[in-house]
């Protein structure tokens, strides 16, 4: 009895060593699963433009892994590894240029010119003829260019202003040479009159402008006065006078004459025009 107890024993202790052996044995190699997925979606939409764009991307990555380890049916382990991806992009550009250029010109020009250009213009230098340099030699001017349309008269009968050649030492300039209208109160004309102002220039229709040039070797000062034909002072124009000769100028509806007066007591006028 001893014998088959210690005999039994012996078979359970071997049978115990040969299933710690296996247990040993299946616990050094362990069944090992590595699975790794890697997704990289990258979608890049530029738009420029008067447009809508709607990208839509869907991506569905779906892994299944099975492993069945070859173990003797110790270990059928099943490893079922799903990856699902889903990339949704949506770029919506709606950019819309509605710029609308309506620039209209509708400018009109509707001026009108009414002017009436029916004046004759007409000047007069003095120098169509031969003159005198000295006073004694010559009389007072007056009807020389009255079919001009202008006589000229002085203060008194015989007397005014004188034409004489610029070579008489009167030290004037800036007129037209050589002639000009002269006047000197300590003088006397051929005719026994005195060359002085003030000076009247008439004319035989009505005019609207008059401009003469005036000087005077030792300074002063002028005035021009125009007036209608009933005396009454339509425009003056006056300053001082120099030894150069300087314009002046009167304008107005209905001329009749102009005066000319002075301070000087030596002095000249030329270069006369006038439109009628």
């Amino acid at each position: 009895m001893k014998v088959l107890f210690w005999h039994m024993c012996l078979i359970v202790l071997a049978t115990f060593s040969v299933s710690c052996a296996k247990s040993l044995l299946e616990s050094g190699s362990g069944s090992s699963d590595s699975d790794s997925d890697s997704d990289t979606d990258t979608d890049s939409d530029t738009d420029t433009d008067s447009d809508t764009d709607t990208d839509s991307d869907t991506d569905t990555d779906s892994d299944t892994d099975t492993d069945t380890d070859a173990d003797a049916g110790m270990d059928g382990s099943t490893d079922t590894d799903t990856d699902t991806d889903t990339d949704t992009d949506t770029d919506t550009d709606t950019g819309t240029d509605t710029g609308t250029d309506t620039g209209t010109d509708t400018g009109t020009d509707t001026g009108t010119d009414t002017g009436t250009g029916t004046g004759t213009l007409v000047c007069i230098d003095f120098d169509g003829s031969s003159a005198p340099s000295t006073f004694n030699l010559t009389t007072a001017l007056t009807t020389a260019y009255s079919g001009l349309g202008v006589t000229f008269s002085g203060p008194s009968v015989g007397s005014g202003g004188a034409i004489l050649n610029e070579g008489g030492g009167f030290g004037v300039s800036g007129h037209s040479s050589p002639n000009f209208v002269a006047f000197n109160t300590g003088a006397f004309l051929s005719g026994g009159g005195t060359p002085t102002g003030p000076e009247t220039i008439q004319f035989t229709t009505p005019v609207t402008s008059v401009s003469v040039w005036v000087a005077a070797g030792s300074g002063g000062t002028v005035t021009m006065t125009a007036y209608n034909g009933v005396g009454g002072v339509v425009d003056t124009d006056s300053g001082a006078i120099s030894s150069v000769a300087a314009e002046y100028q009167t304008v107005a509806t209905g001329i009749d004459h102009v005066v000319l007066q002075t301070t000087a007591s030596v002095w000249v006028f030329d270069d006369l025009c006038f439109v009628n």
